[in-house]
């Protein structure tokens, strides 16, 4: 016999992450929670909520507008993790400042094999190429 119900990291059926905030929001409705509307709507609530690193809570608490926390703490994940994201070919969906550390560093890392190959990667990734203007 098969599991019951949805696949795990689909979104639940009915769940309307984006509604939810705008309706706790309305014309304040900041650009970064929208990011994370869509992105809990497209995904899950909990797996944004891994990717930014907070727990499930918070997200949904940000979105109805109830957190008690540091909204600024939240919007710099969110814009760091969600915005300003970018697919690495060694270790996936990254944000922009791990990148540019990792693109900037003159020295060739000693300290793992995945640094290693990291490093490597970044010397043609297109994203790193484009970001200095074409050459490294």
């Amino acid at each position: 016999m098969g599991k019951r119900g949805p696949k795990k990291g689909t979104p639940q059926p009915g769940t309307d992450h984006v509604g939810t905030a705008m309706a706790a929001w309305g014309h304040d409705l900041p650009d970064w929670v929208r990011a994370l509307a869509y992105a809990a709507q497209t995904k899950t609530a909990n797996a944004v909520a891994y990717q930014i690193r907070y727990d499930p809570m918070v997200v949904h608490r940000v979105l109805r507008r109830t957190y008690d926390g540091s909204y600024a703490r939240v919007e710099a994940a969110v814009r760091g993790l969600i915005i300003q994201a970018v697919d690495c070919p060694v270790l996936g969906r990254i944000d922009e400042t791990r990148c540019r550390r990792i693109r900037t560093d003159p020295r060739p890392p000693t300290s793992s094999h995945l640094a290693i190959q990291t490093w490597r990667a970044c010397k043609t990734c297109l994203y790193g190429v484009a970001q200095s203007g074409g050459s490294k």
